[in-house]
């Protein structure tokens, strides 16, 4: 079983074949012997800088956004009341229902 936030229907048979592969080639003693990726998360993340500005930077579309939705949010509660079919626990414990 796999959290939808790791794979979902369309990339699970990838994560799967990875992982085969990597367990493979760690069983033989060796590295999986893939390419390196064309583009790294560090690339990425400049992308994204060069796209949305910096927060400091008061005319930048970040700042904007984040004042948009400070804005929008602003006075909301910090938690909303919603039913749910037992109470909730403030206390978390590795203990079940009995």
């Amino acid at each position: 079983m796999v959290h939808h936030i790791v794979a979902d229907g369309w990339s699970i048979a990838l994560l799967m074949r990875d992982l085969g592969v990597a367990y493979a080639s760690r069983c033989a003693g060796r590295a999986p012997g893939w390419a390196e990726l064309p583009v790294q998360y560090l690339d990425y993340t400049l992308w994204q800088r060069a796209q949305f500005g910096d927060l400091d930077d008061s005319a930048s579309p970040i700042a904007a956004q984040l004042s948009y939705w400070q804005d929008v949010l602003a006075g909301m509660p910090e938690r909303v009341q919603l039913p749910t079919d037992r109470p909730t626990r403030w206390l978390l414990t590795s203990v079940g229902p009995v």
